[in-house]
Formats: C-alpha cells, structure tokens, sequence
C-alpha cells in the first residue's frame, strides 16, 4: 500500500489548521508585548485575540492527494 505524508513544519500550524476561540494573548519573557500598528511602534500588557477561523490545508491537501 502506498503512504502519503501530509504535514506542516510550523509550531502554529494545528492553530492555523483547526481554528482558535477569542483568547488573550500575553508576554512570556518581558512584561509588555511590542508591536507596530499604523506606523506607530506600541507597546501593551496584553492583546485581545478575537479567535482564528480554520483554515483546514491538511485535509484539503490530503483529499486532493487521495484521489
């Protein structure tokens, strides 16, 4: 029987590929996070994520390699 391997080398990508629920996001090694939002570099304690919706490319692949 053959085998098909379909995967993804990234830490975030089971996030990506299922989705995620609204969830707060918080420094892990400082205090604030630090980023830029229209040219304005920011910096805050903590980020309201409003969740990902799911982006199933695993399974879009896989179905395509199957048939």
């Amino acid at each position: 029987n053959p085998q098909v391997i379909v995967g993804a080398n990234t830490s975030y990508a089971y996030y990506v590929h299922e989705g995620t629920d609204p969830h707060t996001i918080r420094p892990k090694k400082s205090k604030l996070l630090r980023f830029v939002y229209n040219g304005r570099v920011i910096y805050v304690e903590k980020v309201s994520h409003p969740g990902q919706e799911e982006q199933p490319f695993l399974s879009k692949n896989l179905r395509k390699v199957i048939r």
